[in-house]
């Protein structure tokens, strides 16, 4: 699986994840990145929220708020983390590996990457 998190031409990028305890029962939550400097989580619980600031460092982060009547928590990041441009593209994947060990040290299991348009030059790149 792969994902476009470049935020070139209004691209729109999702990580699904599910916790995988029990077949009967599925939850989910979304991680959006959105436009190039934040990162929205949707239906994630709060300790999960939580982890993912410490994840990411008080350094990083320039703002964060509840939005949508509390269902998503956003982060306003520091610099155009989701821009990843020569040197950048290396710590950008590391970003993306330290929130995915976060996930997964809570339960979550990656499930689905969607692209919610048409990525950069009008090519399709998720899988």
């Amino acid at each position: 699986m792969s994902a476009d998190v470049s935020k070139k031409q209004q691209d729109k990028d999702s990580l699904i994840f599910q916790l995988g305890i029990s077949p009967t029962s599925t939850s989910f939550f979304v991680v959006l990145f959105n436009e190039v400097d934040k990162l929205r989580l949707i239906g994630a619980p709060y300790e999960l929220v939580h982890a993912v600031k410490q994840t990411i460092g008080a350094d990083e982060i320039q703002r964060e708020e509840w939005i949508y009547l509390v269902i998503a928590y956003q982060f306003k990041l520091r610099g155009y983390p989701w821009v990843n441009n020569g040197d950048e593209a290396g710590t950008c994947r590391m970003k993306l590996l330290a929130l995915l060990d976060c996930f997964t040290s809570f339960g979550w299991q990656l499930h689905a990457s969607i692209d919610m348009s048409i990525g950069y030059e009008g090519h399709d790149t998720d899988t």
